[in-house]
């Protein structure tokens, strides 16, 4: 069964695959880009120099649509395959890849989590049988939505067939 959740969340179960991908939501991305040519308009209409030499503005609305092209572009992708019992986490974006491969032996339990650099993002944790946190997701892409982490959670829960814990469960 395919289920397109969000504008970035995307799970798909077959018989031994769950497939769970995440991109960033174009509307976040365009967002940001409006916002910093706010910004750079106001600068050039309030300040005079801006008027006189207005590369540099240019340039810092040219970095925001930069870094919203490379934020569209990023995925996460969460594979766990029961029948060869691996769990495979891919992350891409133009500025790299990363990759890592755990066993689905390594999961005790799913936590429903927030955290990121203001603690303000929900995210979902493959918590080791010990309590340490084997893999948490989304790595870079913004937070999930209260609906979409805890969807992402049970289905990693019930695929793994261990616990889903955290407060919102």
């Amino acid at each position: 069964m395919s289920r397109q959740m969000s504008a970035r969340v995307i799970i798909d179960e077959s018989a031994d695959v769950l497939w769970v991908e995440l991109t960033q939501n174009a509307a976040e991305a365009i967002r940001f880009a409006a916002f910093v040519l706010m910004i750079v308009a106001a600068f050039y209409d309030l300040t005079p120099g801006a008027r006189e030499a207005p590369g540099v503005l240019f340039a810092i609305f040219g970095i925001a649509a930069g870094w919203s092209i490379i934020a569209l572009s990023g995925r996460e992708v969460y594979v766990v395959d029961t029948s060869n019992g691996l769990i495979d986490v891919t992350a891409s974006s133009p500025l790299g890849r990363y990759r890592k491969r755990i066993g689905v032996e390594d999961v005790g339990s799913v936590r429903l989590v927030t955290g990121g650099p203001d603690n303000d993002r929900l995210l979902v944790e493959l918590v080791a049988p010990n309590g340490d946190p084997r893999v948490r997701l989304p790595r870079r892409l913004t937070t999930l939505s209260a609906r979409d982490q805890l969807e992402v959670a049970r289905v990693f829960a019930e695929r793994l067939e261990v616990p889903l814990r955290g407060t919102q469960a």
